[in-house]
């Protein structure tokens, strides 16, 4: 048996903490393997590559990479050529974008991709019986997309909204940040990226990937968001926005574990409605808590794509 080696890197989305302390990987250190195996993850920065490239150490490992944020990265040259860098240097990839997989396994002769769930520290949840917040919204503010509506009518209500754009909020830890959605009965959340006019380069076979099929016309692009598990994890009812693509669909089932919303006025009667009759509503927080729980935790990510890939013969 070998001892599973975890390569990382910070990350700018929340509050600057290790990746793999966010996720739950550090208690996984001392995982044993049954070949050579390095899991590499972070955004899409070559130097996750180079770290790996440089250390004749890792030649002979298997090299799995988990990215949990694609479909972003073909914004611009610098993060385009992470991308290459991660495909040149890893065996398989834990992609969060069913579409960028596909699309880069067929256009791109890309490593091979497996689409995964988001992992979660089941020692990170603070499901509080006290819901003192009616509306938790968190996430990086946008001006003038829908970021700005959503952030608008939260603030209608008993809420409290963490902004990780803003110099304050980066303060907050990843554990204050997921207390708070434990206290809070409602969680707002959307699965979309807000990428108008940041487009600085062109992909060969761009249009050929789903996840960009309304770029032109929006702006936006999908990406299931790990606050979406957050929610879950803290038995918040999750409201959701309905878009184009509905990754969060692949995960969790509408109308049983989670409610959409669709613009902003029937985000703001679902809030109240929600909020005014709270106890018909508790099953769906609950009904998400349950799946989640008993799917996509750490131990439930280990079991199902590091373990099985790293057999001797697979």
């Amino acid at each position: 048996m070998e001892k599973l080696k975890i390569v990382t890197n910070l990350t700018g989305n929340i509050a600057c903490e290790p990746i793999d302390s966010i996720f739950g990987f550090t208690q996984y250190n001392e995982m044993l393997t049954e070949r050579k195996s390095l899991l590499a993850m972070g955004a899409y920065h070559t130097r996750v590559s180079d770290e790996v490239n440089l250390l004749p150490d890792y030649d002979d490992y298997y090299k799995m990479f988990f990215m949990p944020e694609e479909p972003q990265g073909v914004h611009c040259q610098r993060s385009y050529e992470g991308i290459l860098s991660v495909e040149n240097t890893f065996d398989l990839i834990f992609g969060q974008c069913p579409y960028f997989n596909e699309w880069r396994e067929k256009y791109f002769d890309s490593p091979k991709r497996i689409h995964t769930f988001t992992p979660f520290d089941a020692t990170q949840t603070f499901p509080s019986e006290n819901k003192e917040i009616d509306v938790y919204w968190t996430g990086t503010s946008k001006a003038g997309t829908f970021i700005d509506t959503m952030q608008s009518t939260v603030s209608k209500f008993n809420h409290r909204i963490v902004n990780l754009r803003t110099s304050g909020n980066r303060a907050i830890s990843h554990e204050e940040k997921l207390k708070l959605n434990g206290k809070s009965k409602i969680s707002v959340r959307y699965a979309l990226l807000f990428m108008k006019n940041e487009m600085e380069m062109k992909v060969s076979h761009f249009k050929e990937c789903e996840a960009f099929k309304d770029y032109d016309k929006s702006g936006h692009i999908p990406q299931m968001k790990t606050r979406v598990y957050e929610a879950a994890f803290s038995k918040s009812i999750i409201l959701h926005l309905r878009d184009s693509w509905n990754v969060i669909e692949k995960w969790f089932e509408p109308e049983k574990e989670f409610l959409y919303y669709d613009n902003e006025h029937d985000l703001e009667e679902k809030i109240h409605h929600i909020l005014n009759n709270y106890g018909d509503y508790y099953h769906i927080a609950e009904n998400a808590y349950n799946r989640a729980i008993n799917n996509y935790t750490i131990q439930h990510y280990i079991d199902k794509y590091i373990l099985p890939n790293t057999k001797l013969e697979i």
